[in-house]
């Protein structure tokens, strides 16, 4: 009896052993984004773009993706800046041009696209990004350094909201230059986010604009011609490179004035700006942005050197940058800089 009790206990050590087993492994089956699937599903809608000038002649390259019914195309704002027209390829080989914006809006940078196919195109769901959450799985397409239609997977690491009321998903996704307007889906395949930026220098931080903003655009066009947009634009790319004075005030600090240096170089696809500004109290900060120019206006994403997130805007006039800034801590302010010289 000994015997068969001590054989009878082993058994049921086991079994129920077997049974964790199982039951830690069922969920972990299920768990998980399904990659191979989502981008199946969603390639064919993720396009690139290419940025076309008066001479039919490309001068940058972005990605973007077709929404549901086949319409349109949303993507980023800097990507089709100061184009005439921009040539959209699809992963089936089509080819086509895009001259009308169904709507635009630079302070969010966002863009929609009507589009000119031929033949039906097929569109991505957008879900809503009211409902994402921190930690939630998600999956970026674009064309990185020009590999078209690349797939990375991540977690959203943060969900960032600054004082001005813009809102940032912040995701592990890795991204490059050329997938700014490539689409973050959720795990059931919904568009959630716009791949926007990244931050230079940092590990895996990258965000994207809500989806929600681009579902709000839709419902309020206000249609132009891409070279009617083209034609206001006038400043060169070369007029922000240099070394700049920069004198800046924060209303929403306790220590209110600062000064220092910004230094604005050409990075891939889009420029840098490294920041460097000590307050009247002592106290220094530096930042690096990831910045892009629309005629006389260059829009820079940036974070500091205490991990805060925030848009940097500076208008170009008379050999002179006024700017605003405004970052997810809360602090805003303007500043006004000269060029120094054209080297650090």
């Amino acid at each position: 009896m000994a015997t068969r009790h001590t054989r009878v206990g082993y058994f049921s050590r086991f079994a129920l052993c077997a049974l964790g087993l199982w039951s830690l492994y069922v969920p972990l089956s299920k768990a998980g984004i399904d990659a191979v699937s989502l981008f199946r599903k969603a390639n064919a809608s993720v396009v690139v773009l290419r940025a076309l000038d008066r001479d039919g002649q490309p001068f940058k390259q972005g990605s973007g993706f077709i929404i549901s019914g086949g319409s349109a195309i949303v993507t980023n704002y800097h990507v089709i800046a100061g184009a005439d027209a921009v040539e959209v390829s699809t992963p089936s080989g089509q080819v086509f041009r895009a001259t009308t914006v169904i709507r635009i809006e630079e302070n969010t940078d966002l863009a929609i696209l009507e589009t000119t196919a031929k033949t039906p195109l097929v569109g991505l769901k957008l879900g809503d990004s009211s409902l994402v959450n921190v930690g939630d799985e998600v999956v970026a397409i674009g064309s990185p350094q020009g590999l078209e239609n690349t797939i990375s997977t991540g977690i959203v690491s943060g969900l960032r909201v600054l004082d001005n009321g813009a809102s940032y998903i912040q995701t592990t996704a890795p991204i490059s230059a050329g997938s700014s307007g490539g689409p973050l889906l959720n795990s059931s395949g919904d568009v959630v986010g716009i791949t926007t930026f990244l931050v230079t220098g940092g590990q895996n931080l990258n965000f994207c604009v809500p989806v929600n903003r681009a579902a709000a655009m839709l419902r309020q066009p206000k249609q132009t011609s891409l070279s009617v947009l083209a034609r206001t634009k006038h400043r060169s790319l070369a007029d922000f490179l240099g070394l700049w004075s920069y004198d800046t005030v924060c209303d929403s600090c306790v220590v209110k004035h600062a000064s220092g240096t910004i230094f604005v170089k050409a990075g891939n696809g889009y420029l840098i700006v490294e920041g460097h500004i000590t307050y009247t109290d002592g106290s220094k900060f530096t930042w690096v942005e990831q910045a892009y120019v629309d005629g006389s206006t260059m829009l820079g994403y940036a974070v500091n050197d205490r991990g805060d997130v925030g848009v940097h805007t500076y208008d170009l006039e008379d050999g002179r940058m006024k700017s605003m800034w405004v970052m997810s801590n809360g602090a805003s302010g303007n500043a006004i800089s000269g060029k120094l010289s054209e080297t650090p």
